[in-house]
């Protein structure tokens, strides 16, 4: 009996496994599968500064603008939901340097990590860092063919920051 259940134990693992891998995003509706599509991609970004979380930070010497790098792909695999974005359509890593601004949600030693969703309409929502605990950014702002344009947010402890933003397609370049 004992040899029976050892010769089994491969083929008991294999199968959990891919039952675990089965765990994956639930079907898209069309209208996701859409913003999907039209957010997959290298877009530029531009952030301006309204508010600084910093309250104490001296705004005369921060920079108003900031621009950085986003790419996301389509997400086939993620089922976690986000605050803010629900279950993301797309995910993907981001290149901004926000410490200009006084924060960074950012995990020092991890990449810097992006989810996006459709809120409702043409809107979108897209996190930057979710789930770090020190405070996610929240990007909202309605998508075109190759613009979105909005409003970001970013909560820590007892403050808020806020800006306006806007992200256009890169243009396609490099091997494809």
């Amino acid at each position: 009996m004992i040899v029976l259940c050892y010769r089994l134990l491969p083929l008991l693992t294999s199968a959990a496994m891919l039952a675990g891998c089965q765990k994956t995003r639930p079907p898209m509706n069309a209208d996701e599968s859409l913003v999907a599509q039209q957010l997959s991609g290298a877009w530029d970004m531009e952030l301006q500064l309204i508010r600084s979380p910093l309250i104490a930070l001296d705004t005369t010497h921060v920079p108003r603008e900031i621009r950085g790098k986003l790419d996301l792909l389509v997400n086939t695999s993620l089922n976690t939901s986000f605050g803010g974005v629900g279950i993301p359509t797309n995910y993907g890593s981001y290149d901004l340097d926000l410490t200009p601004f006084g924060f960074d949600p950012r995990i020092t030693g991890t990449p810097p990590t992006a989810v996006a969703g459709l809120k409702s309409g043409d809107s979108v929502a897209i996190m930057l860092s979710p789930g770090n605990g020190t405070g996610e950014m929240l990007l909202t702002g309605r998508l075109s063919d190759s613009t979105i344009a909005g409003t970001w947010q970013i909560s820590r402890e007892r403050s808020t920051g806020n800006g306006r933003f806007v992200l256009k397609r890169t243009p396609a370049s490099g091997f494809r």
